[in-house]
């Protein structure tokens, strides 16, 4: 009993420290800003950055699910070739820091294209090709485990756009809905892309009154709507996930349409959305950096940056991968809906609640660590979710084979269960890697003095730069995620 409590207890430490106590930070650190929180609404800027963190979200939301469906139907439904080469290159915008996109588009589009680009449409159009692979993936899953029986009954009495539309998608609707409400929760707290684009965000205004005015009151009361929008998609993601759960667990694989008038629209109609929203922005961020000179010489002073953005990614893939591997065989109840809590806070509540109830000890300022913790709270859901599926694949007759012959509990882990494990490890690992390398709304706001990542090293430099530079450090970081997602493939 005293084993299995102090197993909870360190089990619970993490997303305690990382989520709950930061959460709690935005209340204590200054009471007087929940009640302030009116006086923002009555301010004309922050209304209209509100408004256009809600329009872009909406709209994004609206956009990347009709991507993300369609592409969902394409890949899952059509008897396409190299379906999972082309599902794998599809995915990979997600892996690449939205920001980078923004700048690849800016360098491509001439002149007359720039109004377009320079406004809140643009700003939706840019994330919707960076978030539409969290539609297309959960619908994809949702649609791969709706019984083929059903499907091939039905096909004997309607055609196939009433069994898709009456069968397949309803099947399929709690993986629809929770990809819909994710991308609205990453657009409605994106900072970069609107930044760069001139429009005014509640990120942005999270920003500039917490870093520039260093005034955190108005930083913590203008985190409030951010996590106030977290908490209601929370609760909604959480009643989707379960509702999805039968599904999203289920292995007998969806209905397939092998007809010869599909293949061809449906792979024009992947291969459109590749070259468009991965070839065309890379090409903007090539043709500028062909600048050999400019860019050796960014390249070369972006060194620190380069090596931190490895440091603190690794730091917090390691932190989570492990706490994972340890704790998600038999979760306590709650754990999992408290680490969704930390994947969903936006990233300027969770740093304005982990500087408020961590940053005043120097020292984990200064060294990072505050960086490495908030980065491991937003990201731990991942790898456990990875290390929770694991488990439930994981035969365990070794172990207790090995439990028998009088083996103790650590020689059965490192024998036994971590060589079985090891590779979803490092799945997890890598998942919270790329994504930590990603991360510029924490980063911006939690970096401590001279030890920038390169992400918050790319954003600084958007003023005033050429865009050689821009460009190859935007392709520098962009390598880092490859190489992670080519690792991830092996």
């Amino acid at each position: 009993m005293g084993l299995r409590v102090l197993k909870g207890g360190i089990a619970w430490s993490l997303p305690l420290g990382a989520i709950m106590v930061p959460l709690a930070g935005l209340f204590l650190s200054f009471p007087s800003a929940f009640s302030s929180m009116g006086d923002l609404f009555k301010e004309k800027d922050f209304l209209q950055a509100f408004s256009n963190s809600l329009q872009i979200g909406v709209f994004t939301s609206l956009f990347s699910t009709a991507l993300g469906l369609s592409l969902a139907l394409t890949v899952s439904k059509i008897a396409l070739p190299f379906r999972r080469t082309l599902g794998l290159v599809l995915t990979l915008p997600l892996f690449f820091l939205p920001y980078q996109f923004a700048l690849g588009w800016s360098y491509l589009l001439p002149n007359s294209l720039s109004k377009f680009l320079f406004s809140r449409a643009g700003v939706v159009f840019v994330l919707a090709g960076c978030f539409y692979p969290v539609v297309f993936w959960l619908t994809a899953a949702a649609l791969s485990s709706v019984a083929k029986e059903e499907e091939e009954s039905a096909l004997l009495l309607a055609s196939p756009l009433r069994v898709l539309t009456g069968i397949t998608l309803p099947r399929a609707r709690a993986g629809i809905m929770t990809g819909a409400l994710l991308v609205f929760l990453l657009s409605f707290s994106e900072l970069g892309v609107p930044t760069y684009f001139g429009i005014n965000s509640v990120s942005y205004q999270v920003l500039v009154r917490f870093s520039a005015f260093y005034n955190m009151k108005a930083g913590v009361a203008a985190s409030f709507p951010l996590l106030g929008v977290g908490i209601v998609i929370l609760v909604l993601e959480y009643t989707f996930l379960k509702r999805g759960t039968g599904f999203f667990s289920s292995s007998r694989g969806g209905l397939q349409f092998s007809s010869p008038g599909l293949k061809v629209p449906g792979l024009l109609l992947a291969l459109g959305i590749i070259f468009v929203y991965l070839f065309l922005p890379f090409l903007g961020l090539f043709r500028e950096a062909l600048d050999l000179k400019t860019s050796y010489i960014a390249l070369s002073r972006a060194g620190g940056s380069l090596l931190r953005t490895l440091l603190y990614s690794s730091a917090a893939g390691l932190v989570a991968a492990l706490w994972a591997m340890l704790f998600a065989r038999k979760p306590f109840p709650a754990y999992s809906l408290v680490l969704l809590l930390g994947f969903l806070m936006p990233p300027a509540s969770l740093a304005v609640g982990v500087m408020g109830s961590w940053g005043r000890l120097s020292f984990l300022y200064s060294s990072g660590i505050v960086l490495v913790f908030a980065l491991v709270g937003r990201y731990y859901f991942l790898a456990f979710k990875v290390m929770e599926a694991s488990y439930r694949h994981l035969d365990p007759s070794g172990e207790e084979a090995a439990v028998m012959a009088g083996a103790s509990s650590p020689k059965v882990f490192s024998k036994i269960t971590f060589p079985s494990l090891r590779r979803w490890a490092a799945v997890a690992f890598l998942l919270v890697f790329v994504f930590s390398s990603n991360e510029l709304g924490l980063s911006s706001m939690l970096y401590p003095p001279g030890g920038e990542p390169l992400v918050v090293r790319l954003y600084t430099l958007s003023v005033n730069n050429p865009p050689a530079v821009l460009s190859s450090l935007s392709l520098a970081n962009s390598f880092i995620s490859l190489l992670a997602v080519i690792l991830l493939l092996r």
